[in-house]
């Protein structure tokens, strides 16, 4: 949010940010950042430098990252004297199209809106029809679904709610298995090919880093892969049609055109698939979602 300060000293007074009825932020003047910069600099300086940025009379102030959806926030400055001045605005965020990657709320819309209410439908705590938008209907939804689900009742998808909404992977390697855990309960088993002995798969618990479409393969660093080059999309491409990366250094979960390995120790580490397989999990997880390998 960005303002301007009348007669009084900017580091004098102290700035607070509410956001849909919860304080986000506060912070003195004084722990502003001055800064003398040419107009329009005032913005990049906000978002990288500091929460409160000073330039003479106008600040800029960050008020921390909004959910989807429709949003009131209010900037309060208050003086030594304890006179307030306040702003409030109504912002409507449309930031990923990708259900479980940030937070939601009332007035959300699109494929990650869908998603959520058919969710909510398939659990049993939404009627009707299935559209794109988070509306009150679905607030009331999502509201059953928490209490239902002992999480704490906002009417938000939140941290929380995501992940019991979003769920985890648990990969087995002795089963060659890979299960979509949700609500406490498996949604979905899928066999793999895990790693041959030379190069296991890591066990631990890992999060989802990175998803692609139609991935290009570029060889590893490791002796097993020196003298090879990259390999673009298309059937001799090793990781077929989608690349789910985790945390685990240079292992992902991602299709193949063997579809003879599957259920074998066959890889330099990583899960494989069959494409349609992986395409279809593909839809269904979301970046930082748990990932848990074991033995």
């Amino acid at each position: 949010m960005y303002g301007t300060i009348g007669r009084d000293d900017p580091t004098l007074l102290n700035f607070a940010a509410i956001v849909n009825g919860e304080k986000a932020s506060s912070i003195p003047g004084a722990a502003g950042l001055p800064v003398a910069l040419a107009d329009g600099e005032l913005i990049e300086a906000a978002g990288s430098t500091a929460p409160l940025v000073l330039e003479g009379k106008k600040f800029a102030f960050a008020v921390g990252a909004l959910p989807q959806g429709r949003n009131v926030v209010q900037v309060r400055v208050r003086d030594r004297a304890g006179n307030i001045a306040k702003k409030t605005l109504k912002v409507t965020v449309d930031s990923t199209e990708e259900f479980g990657a940030f937070d939601m709320r009332r007035g959300a819309r699109g494929a990650d809106a869908k998603v959520l209410n058919a969710r909510l439908k398939a659990a049993k705590f939404l009627k009707g029809k299935v559209d794109s938008r988070f509306t009150a209907r679905t607030e009331k939804a999502l509201k059953r679904y928490q209490k239902n689900r002992g999480v704490v009742v906002t009417g938000v998808v939140d941290t929380r709610t995501r992940d019991a909404m979003v769920g985890r992977i648990v990969i087995s390697i002795s089963q060659r298995k890979l299960r979509l855990i949700r609500d406490g309960k498996v949604a979905i088993t899928y066999r793999v090919a895990v790693g041959q002995a030379a190069y296991p798969t890591p066990t631990g618990t890992y999060e989802i880093i990175d998803k692609q479409v139609d991935p290009a393969w570029f060889p590893p660093d490791s002796p097993w892969a020196k003298g090879l080059g990259a390999i673009p999309p298309g059937p001799g491409n090793p990781l077929g049609t989608r690349w789910i990366g985790t945390s685990a250094p240079a292992i992902g979960i991602h299709g193949t055109y063997a579809d003879s390995s599957i259920g074998t120790a066959a890889s330099h580490g990583c899960l494989r698939m069959h494409i349609p397989e992986v395409e279809a999990l593909y839809e269904q997880v979301t970046l930082g979602m748990p990932v848990e390998i074991r033995a």
